[in-house]
């Protein structure tokens, strides 16, 4: 290190308690930039999206598998906000978004399907 240069400290991030925590970071923010991309309201903090995501069971075995889990929003229009969201398999979601294509198709309200 050259004089007057500042050290980079690799490692755990300070403000997050353990490493559980730190590797909930990255998918957040990830998640937040998928949603602006497709102009999709976010309403979600990052401790909002921690405790959704605060099962290391579910957030383990979270993926695009049928067995695996991912979040979705409630109402497929709303927001991105914790009362619009759910953690389910992505095989209820297929299984969802199925049924809702099927009511918007035949002129149903999609309240009726969910």
């Amino acid at each position: 290190m050259l004089p007057g240069e500042k050290s980079r400290s690799r490692g755990k991030i300070k403000w997050f308690k353990d490493k559980f925590d730190q590797d909930r970071l990255i998918p957040y923010l990830r998640a937040r930039a998928q949603a602006a991309y497709r102009k999709e309201r976010w309403s979600l903090t990052l401790e909002q999206w921690m405790e959704l995501w605060s099962d290391p069971d579910v957030w383990y075995n979270r993926g695009k598998r049928s067995d695996q889990y991912g979040m979705t929003r409630i109402n497929p229009y709303g927001s991105w906000s914790k009362n619009n969201i759910v953690i389910m398999t992505r095989r209820e979601q297929i299984a969802r978004s199925l049924n809702i294509r099927w009511a918007e198709r035949h002129g149903r309200d999609i309240r009726e399907v969910l």
